[in-house]
């Protein structure tokens, strides 16, 4: 990510989605909405652009979307040159 090159396969990358809470003049993560997961296989998920995706619902390991080949790569889609991420490394 740092090089802003393919990632290799085996790679994971993991986005965890809180609600956000004020308390006390602060603001603090609630719960979790959702954790999304984008995995690395290029031989298979060769439709996807070598990423598998899934997510899941707040605590628990229940998936919240079907068909999240095309549900999710419809969208990263758009992020190819970056391969198909739309995260970047920050310094």
């Amino acid at each position: 990510m740092r090089d802003g090159k393919s990632f290799p396969d085996g790679a994971v990358l993991i986005y965890d989605l809180l609600e956000v809470k004020q308390e006390h003049n602060s603001i603090v993560e609630g719960a979790r909405k959702f954790i999304a997961v984008m995995r690395k296989d290029s031989k298979g998920f060769m439709d996807t652009g070598g990423w598998g995706f899934e997510k899941f619902k707040g605590d628990t390991q229940e998936g919240v979307i079907f068909e999240p080949q095309s549900v999710c790569f419809n969208c990263h889609e758009a992020q190819k040159q970056k391969d198909y991420v739309f995260s970047a490394y920050r310094k």
